[in-house]
């Protein structure tokens, strides 16, 4: 990134600079580098057609991207090669060629960011001081970037959590008073129940009464009644004795001759009256009975009602009192529980923080041995880079004599001419051994199994001189057919290209089935063969299987 800062802009202030920001000074540095008149203000209007996309694709990809790509003038058609050569770096995701046409301004982020992280193509200093001193001052400035970030984390959890307890005690606060209220209606509902039993008791035993005393006038008249019968009936038999009085004295002779007769009717008669107040005295006695009774029954039904009414409400009470401690009880063990749990909570978090905070050394201690390996490794490739330089000086020596001994042999035979004159392809260029090299993997077969349970999903993934290519996946196979062509272009006499077969997986790291190396001996025109996988010089694989490969040179 230091290769990208401004003659009279300061290291500090670039690397405030927010991410998006510098995507886009990228993307334009690309766009500098390869002479494009066109500069890239945002991610949506100013790249949409495409064109731009091809560009950066290949400033960073030249042996994959060909120059001249951009100049196609349809915008569809460009954004479908962007898709197809960024498939061919392994870069193709979050967009699609629509993405790309409707200008969608987060998916092209995301995706010009992933180019960024995987070929970022930026040069570095060549000054090793200014280099080692920019890269000091930068990881420096990351550093208090990440330790100020982290106290800003800090302070928000601790106001976050200061915060959430403050709602915890507002709101048993309300819980509290919800709680009394509640109470206090309860406590409101159960006097105004036990006043409305005790009216609807009075109400009752008042009706009682009046229907006992409508019982007592009724037998009073039965009762009168009666005795006004029976008096009539005195009356009648005293009237009937003046009658047989008056009679006897009128017929005195003939009361002698009936004279037993009426003394055996008066016996009849007394005889029936002194039965007929017997039986007044016994129902008399029947009905008093009987009135005691009822009288008895009802005081022992009133009173039994309000016992059970008394029962009932010392249950109620009762029940009333448990559930009241049951609750006591549930409050304290939620009090008691939601104290362990923002405990526990709280241990999780400074857990979680202590993690954090083991992850960002062991994140710098990696940011450091990577910086080391990428130093390491940009030496080599300089060390290379002047080696194939020295190479592409012979090679073009070489052909350069070569130029000049068919020049003079074309000079002693003319009628050749035009047939000799070109001796190597359109393209060529000095020092390149091939120009251009179609690869095409056609099958596999009896390859390793890596799944226990299920055949592999395996696929194949080509690298040259740090360019990755990768075939479709095949499901569920271990003789899978692919059928595709991959192009390789400016290889040079020492070059390899390395053919790694996957076992696909979602959740993990692909599985390794085997490797095949490729280098000049086997980059013959119109060559098809069984390549048998190997395992890694470095681990002990277990690996079996063949792949048929087909070539088709151009030099």
């Amino acid at each position: 990134m230091v290769a990208m800062l401004d003659p009279n802009e300061d290291l500090k202030t670039f690397v405030n600079v927010a991410p998006e920001d510098n995507l886009l000074r990228w993307f334009n540095f690309h766009l500098k580098r390869r002479g494009h008149p066109r500069k890239v203000k945002n991610f949506s209007s100013d790249i949409k057609d495409a064109e731009n996309y091809l560009v950066l694709l290949h400033s960073i990809a030249p042996t994959v991207v060909p120059r001249d790509a951009h100049a196609n003038p349809d915008p569809k058609e460009r954004a479908h090669l962007v898709c197809k050569y960024a498939a061919q770096l392994d870069c193709l995701k979050f967009v699609t060629p629509e993405d790309i046409l409707a200008g969608n301004d987060k998916l092209n982020l995301a995706f010009t960011a992933y180019l960024f992280n995987k070929y970022p193509g930026l040069e570095v200093l060549n000054n090793d001081d200014a280099q080692k001193k920019a890269l000091e001052e930068a990881e420096l400035l990351m550093r208090q970037k990440l330790e100020e970030e982290a106290r800003q984390q800090k302070l928000r959890w601790e106001q976050e959590e200061r915060e959430r307890h403050e709602a915890w005690l507002k709101q048993e606060q309300e819980k509290k008073a919800k709680w009394e209220a509640e109470e206090l209606a309860r406590k409101q509902r159960w006097a105004q129940e036990e006043e409305n039993l005790r009216g609807a008791l009075t109400s009752e035993q008042a009706e009682w009464r009046a229907k006992l005393k409508r019982e007592e006038e009724e037998r009073a008249a039965r009762h009168f009644k009666e005795e006004q019968e029976r008096h009539r009936r005195e009356e009648e038999r005293r009237q009937a004795e003046a009658k047989a009085e008056e009679l006897r004295l009128q017929e005195e002779a003939r009361r002698r001759q009936w004279e037993a007769e009426m003394k055996r009717k008066e016996h009849m008669l007394q005889e029936q009256e002194l039965k007929m107040k017997e039986a007044a005295a016994r129902e008399e006695e029947e009905r008093r009975r009987r009135f005691e009774e009822e009288q008895r029954r009802l005081e022992e039904e009133a009173q039994r009602r309000l016992e059970e009414e008394l029962r009932k409400r010392e249950e109620e009470e009762a029940r009333r009192k448990e559930e009241e401690l049951e609750r006591q009880r549930k409050w304290e063990a939620e009090k008691h529980l939601m104290a362990e749990q923002q405990r526990l909570q709280w241990e999780a978090e400074m857990q979680q923080l202590k993690n954090q905070e083991e992850q960002r050394r062991l994140a710098e201690q990696q940011e450091e041995e990577r910086i080391k390996a990428w130093q390491q490794y940009y030496a080599e490739q300089q060390a290379k880079a002047q080696q194939d330089e020295l190479a592409r000086q012979q090679a073009w020596a070489e052909y350069y004599r070569k130029q000049q001994e068919q020049a003079s042999l074309l000079a002693t035979a003319s009628s050749t001419t035009t047939t000799t004159t070109t001796t190597t392809a359109y393209g060529a260029t000095p020092g390149v051994y091939i120009t251009k090299l179609n690869i095409t993997v056609v099958r596999g077969r009896r390859l390793v199994r890596k799944d226990r349970l299920t055949h592999s999903d395996p696929y194949v993934a080509l690298v040259h001189n740090g360019m990755r290519q990768k075939s479709s996946v095949c499901k569920n196979t271990q003789d899978p057919v692919w059928n595709q062509d991959f192009e390789f272009r400016g290889l040079m006499e020492h070059d390899e290209i390395v053919l790694t077969v996957l076992d696909r997986e979602h959740l993990k790291k692909d599985k390794f089935m085997g490797e095949i190396r490729l280098n000049k001996t086997n980059f013959v025109q119109g060559a098809e063969s069984w390549f048998p996988v190997k395992g890694r010089s470095y681990k002990r694989d277990k690996v079996h299987g063949e792949l048929y490969l087909k070539f088709y040179v151009q030099k």
